[in-house]
């Protein structure tokens, strides 16, 4: 049975309260449409909502503990020092909460515990105030590397891997077309064919690249807002809800990250991450696969933007769209960028 958002809601306004039943204060909020984050001084809170949504099954409290403990031990790849780990709430009598004392009773509800790390620090808040140091970015590629290296491979059918790239491009073109997304000046249309035809030309590579142990299990959701620059770079929030979304070639996942600099004005930043992972990772693909990940990533990304205008009010329904349009500009600049590199050679 559901456990009652409305009940959730109380037990987070008791800790807004109350912060010293989180041993720290003052205490402050963010609510995101799948959790609520509190933050005290020193630590960050996350209580995930008690949803039943594709690929997030979260209405019991055994369930999201056991999503509390994944998104732990997942997280702590990267992020060794950060995730500290999961603890139990109780609720009182009179409507409050406290921590749970004895670990071996069932909890009401369940927290994942970070460190709380500072927004200044963050590699979306140093681009966004022109604060960026490019050895920062040679740390993050680095680090990245060695992650992806320890990783191991993951055996998927090549076939059927470069199949469903294929047939998502389509899908994700007819989405967008249904939702008259059609930013002045691109053709979308066009947009997935192009981009179907450079899968075309790069589907040998691709299902090689399966066949020798290139897919591993990264990130999964590695964009500027989850990079901090704390002494070694960390990296937080992975995609920790779906094991086969997160299963990628490194590649484009660096390619991703690179993509969303660029969206940001960030296009220096975006080519140092791409020549110092190339370097370190010791990859040598040719710039059409980049390419071909920069833009298929973007692609998504504006399907993303469009489900989103769903938990927007009016105004932010519009810039939901106007975010779906810049992410489709981004795919076809990759794509012209790539037909230059060509004609120049």
């Amino acid at each position: 049975m559901r456990t009652p958002l409305a009940r959730q809601r109380r037990m987070v306004e008791s800790l807004l309260a109350d912060p010293s039943a989180l041993d720290d204060g003052p205490a402050s909020c963010i609510e995101t449409h799948f959790s609520w984050v509190i933050l005290t001084w020193r630590y960050a809170f996350k209580l995930k909502k008690a949803l039943d949504e594709p690929l997030l099954h979260h209405e019991t409290p055994r369930d999201r503990r056991l999503a509390c403990q994944s998104e732990v031990h997942l997280n702590r790849r990267l992020a060794a020092n950060i995730y500290i780990g999961v603890i139990g709430l109780c609720g009182d009598a009179d409507g409050g909460c406290h921590r749970r004392q004895d670990e071996t009773v069932e909890a009401d509800e369940y927290l994942v515990q970070m460190v709380r790390l500072d927004e200044r620090r963050n590699l979306q808040w140093q681009i966004r105030h022109g604060r960026l140091d490019p050895a920062d970015l040679d740390a993050l590629a680095d680090v990245l590397a060695a992650f992806y290296r320890r990783s191991p491979p993951e055996w998927l059918s090549p076939g059927e891997h470069w199949q469903r790239m294929r047939r998502q491009i389509g899908e994700q073109i007819e989405e967008l077309a249904r939702h008259s997304v059609q930013p002045r000046g691109l053709d979308l249309a066009n947009l997935g064919s192009a981009l179907q035809r450079l899968g075309g030309e790069l589907q040998q590579l691709i299902e090689e690249r399966v066949r020798t142990g290139h897919i591993r299990e990264v990130h999964g959701d590695l964009r500027p807002e989850h990079v901090y620059f704390a002494g070694e770079p960390v990296v937080i929030d992975c995609l920790e809800f779906s094991r086969p979304l997160r299963l990628q070639d490194p590649l484009e996942e660096i390619a991703f990250l690179a993509m969303e600099c660029e969206r940001m004005g960030a296009a220096e930043a975006a080519r140092r991450l791409r020549t110092r992972f190339v370097q370190t990772y010791d990859e040598g693909p040719p710039a059409g696969l980049w390419h071909f990940y920069a833009a298929r990533r973007a692609l998504l990304w504006a399907v993303l933007a469009i489900r989103h205008r769903h938990h927007s009010d009016a105004h932010g329904e519009n810039d939901w769209y106007d975010r779906a349009g810049r992410y489709l500009a981004l795919a076809e600049d990759h794509l012209n960028r790539l037909a230059a590199e060509r004609n120049d050679r």
